[in-house]
């Protein structure tokens, strides 16, 4: 988390020059694929698929510059609140100029980082199907049927997409096919970093464990490890779903400190952390 705060601080300093700001830009290894991720948000969706590969992948022959890093700590905005801000010499760095799932017309923004750097590769990350989100949520209102047709739209101007999901890829490969049947643009797979599979993996085997043998007393040790739970308005049912687990791994490891953040006060009102020792930031 301290990596996080110290690249979202420097991110917004404004007394920080470019340079110090994006040091990849001066510091890029030769042979070191460039990466460019525009439009990142300080919620789940930019911690998991943005933030995350951005720190781990810099150890590992990849040059990742995030242009900046969004403040939303309602959960009520989207990555369409806001103006997409970027500085000619980072399109002209970037092999590959990565945008969030927008569902405003980027054919202007698309035409000036071809025009800026015909080789970039301009891809699109996908981080959930927003044609399937329930209808009463606070997404589910934003992303109406126009918007939805203009992320089809968007998604044929990309060279490559991204999808959390095989099921995600499918079926916006098809939405493509069926409307726009001259556009090819290629699907890849990328999971979060942290899948929420992960999590009913845990559960399932938590489960068999305490079932097919007597409950292990409490394992003591001196460190602290915190466990960082993210909390948006769609979250409550997956946090919900995982309450059990969680109880169980505070009884069987009371090191492990649980810490919500994100400070939504209709999730923070339905509780589907209580029975759970955890506090706020």
């Amino acid at each position: 988390m301290k990596s996080i705060k110290k690249l979202f601080d420097d991110l917004n300093n404004p007394q920080l020059s470019p340079n110090k700001r994006y040091p990849e830009l001066l510091d890029a290894p030769a042979g070191n694929i460039k990466i460019l991720y525009l439009g990142t948000m300080l919620n789940k969706m930019g911690i998991y698929r943005c933030i995350l590969p951005k720190l781990e992948l810099a150890k590992h022959g990849y040059s990742i510059i995030v242009n900046s890093i969004l403040k939303d700590y309602d959960g009520n905005n989207f990555i369409e609140h806001y103006d997409l801000i970027v500085k000619k010499d980072l399109l002209a760095w970037a092999n590959y100029v990565i945008l969030p799932a927008i569902t405003d017309d980027i054919a202007p923004l698309v035409a000036d980082i071809r025009k800026i750097n015909r080789h970039a590769i301009i891809v699109i990350d996908l981080d959930k199907n927003y044609h399937c989100l329930p209808q009463s949520s606070t997404a589910g209102i934003f992303y109406t049927i126009a918007r939805q047709k203009k992320l089809i739209d968007n998604l044929t101007q990309c060279d490559v997409i991204i999808a959390a999901d095989p099921a995600i890829a499918e079926f916006y490969e098809t939405e493509i096919k069926k409307h726009y049947a001259e556009a090819r643009p290629i699907f890849i797979m990328l999971g979060n970093y942290l899948s929420l599979y992960l999590f009913e993996d845990a559960l399932q085997e938590a489960k068999q464990n305490t079932e097919a043998v007597p409950q292990p007393a409490p394992k003591k040790s001196n460190s602290i490890f915190n466990l960082l739970v993210y909390s948006e308005h769609s979250d409550f049912s997956d946090i919900n779903s995982n309450r059990e687990l969680l109880n169980w791994m505070q009884r069987t490891y009371p090191q492990v400190k649980l810490t919500v953040f994100g400070n939504v006060p209709a999730w923070k009102n339905k509780k589907p952390l209580r029975d759970v020792q955890h506090s706020f930031i």
